[in-house]
């Protein structure tokens, strides 16, 4: 249905679909028969397993991952010690029958140990790592394929400029983009801008029409409310990686479910048809109301997120323009959504290798880079496991 307003046409229907895709119209939006008038789904919030990210696999003070044979006897005095454990095993049935009472106080990660990158992105969540062999020989370690993924990944992390933690990647999007992402658009206000977000490729393609008629002037897409919110701490900021068309575009982080609140917003500017890379600090993000700033709110709880949002806006910040809007057709193609770390965080982490090696050293020589500090004993000597590591970390 469409409303006369002006020589412009509102559309009633999409300004309902709007309030109904983001669960605002009360107890209305939780039916399905309701949601079904505007193809979606009914339920207005979202899962954080809904996306790639999980946010158990955020980098978290005093966690420890576990590579290899690594026992219970090992791991009591990390527990009592304080720090959380993530263990990389073949078999976790298997650990967690040997682990006991402990298991349950223990993330357990199943890997085959050959997926560099992936290896790489789970050692990242920890602070420091512990590798474990029964093996009493070099050549023996250097045959285990824990220690042969180790390695990998530590090779992975160190030829990368960065750790990074996955939020979307839209060339294995799931479930469908349609069910996370939707438009959020100046139909909302009287506008009569239009615009979605589709997968083309391996690409997702925020793309439409936008108008200043009716006092109008942004199109946009946002994710869903997630419940619970993401959890983002352990990371500096956001890396898009993307290809636009010369305009200046906003992306937004809400730390709130309600429907009409402060956004923390960064604005970048993009090159027409080049492929580039946006890095967007936590602490540059500007808390906005309706394109105008909050001095007095709150910093950005990187722990809280509620809402992901990008925006092509006519205004910048109380009142200014934004010098590269062009009215009218426009697209801005997203490949992925990641979260990095800082310098600090991912770069000289502890590792302690546990074997029955005689003397550790040639181990330790062959992972001593900018990315890990290893630290060879031998099982007799793992009762000074946890101090060898609280030391690294006070360093």
């Amino acid at each position: 249905m469409e409303v006369l307003m002006g020589q412009s046409q509102w559309d009633l229907g999409r300004f309902v679909k709007t309030l109904s895709y983001y669960g605002v119209v009360p107890i209305l939006s939780s039916f399905d028969w309701f949601q079904s008038m505007f193809d979606s789904r009914p339920n207005p919030t979202l899962s954080p397993t809904a996306i790639a990210f999980s946010s158990a696999s955020n980098a978290l003070p005093n966690t420890v991952v576990l590579l290899g044979n690594v026992p219970p006897s090992v791991g009591q005095p990390l527990l009592d010690a304080g720090y959380r454990l993530r263990s990389l095993v073949a078999d976790a049935a298997t650990q967690r029958v040997t682990w006991g009472d402990l298991a349950d106080q223990v993330d357990w990660i199943e890997t085959q140990w050959t997926d560099p990158k992936l290896l790489a992105n789970i050692l990242a969540d920890g602070q420091g790592w512990v590798y474990g062999s029964a093996a009493t020989t070099v050549d023996a370690v250097q045959a285990d394929p824990a220690w042969q993924g180790l390695t990998q990944a530590i090779a992975h992390l160190s030829s990368s400029p960065e750790a990074l933690t996955t939020v979307f990647d839209f060339s294995h999007p799931s479930p469908s983009v349609q069910d996370i992402w939707g438009a959020l658009d100046d139909v909302v206000m009287g506008g009569v801008s239009q615009s979605g977000i589709r997968l083309v490729g391996t690409s997702a393609v925020f793309a439409g029409t936008v108008s200043t008629a009716n006092s109008g002037g942004f199109a946009s897409i946002r994710t869903r409310n997630f419940t619970p919110p993401l959890d983002f701490s352990g990371h500096a900021g956001v890396r898009l990686r993307l290809r636009g068309d010369g305009q200046r575009y906003k992306f937004m982080l809400r730390m709130t479910d309600t429907w009409d609140s402060v956004a923390y917003c960064y604005s970048f500017d993009t090159r027409a048809d080049d492929w580039m890379t946006v890095r967007i600090p936590f602490e540059e993000l500007i808390p906005i109301f309706r394109a105008k700033t909050v001095p007095n709110a709150p910093a950005l709880d990187p722990r809280h997120i509620c809402a992901i949002q990008l925006m092509l806006s006519k205004f910048e910040y109380d009142g200014a323009l934004n010098p590269h809007f062009q009215a009218g057709a426009f697209q801005l193609e997203l490949r992925s959504v990641d979260l990095y770390r800082s310098s600090e965080v991912q770069s000289d982490r502890p590792l302690v290798i546990l074997s029955s090696v005689p003397s550790p050293d040639p181990l330790v020589a062959m992972l001593n880079t900018e990315t890990v500090t290893p630290h060879g004993l031998t099982w007799e000597e793992s009762d000074r496991l946890a101090a060898v590591l609280q030391k690294s970390l006070s360093a």
